[in-house]
């Protein structure tokens, strides 16, 4: 029997890459990094090889801020500040670490 893979997606994905601030809930380290992909309720995003102690342990909650610039929103900059949580790891082939997180809120400004 062939093995499938479902989409489990529910909603659009849009290939960006923007630069990413990254925090975990309650400490003052941050993290840099560029996203992949983002949709309205979940982002992929890569952390450079300077991410020793990011967090990256599944259900972690984490704090991000997203610079989404004009030429997307058509109005001016705006900075999106999201509150989520790990979902899914791996290594990539440069030393990076991607990540895989679930938006749970945002706010805009």
């Amino acid at each position: 029997m062939q093995d499938r893979q479902f989409e489990r997606r529910t909603r659009q994905r849009f290939s960006m890459q923007l630069p990413l601030v990254l925090s975990s809930s309650g400490s003052s380290q941050q993290w840099s990094g560029i996203t992949q992909d983002v949709s309205s309720g979940g982002i992929l995003f890569h952390l450079d090889s300077k991410s020793a102690g990011a967090p990256a342990a599944e259900s972690t909650a984490i704090e991000f801020i997203l610079a989404i610039p004009p030429e997307i929103t058509l109005v001016g900059p705006i900075r999106l500040c999201c509150k989520g949580r790990i979902v899914r790891k791996h290594a990539t082939a440069d030393g990076k670490l991607a990540l895989v997180a679930v938006i749970d809120s945002y706010t805009w400004g």
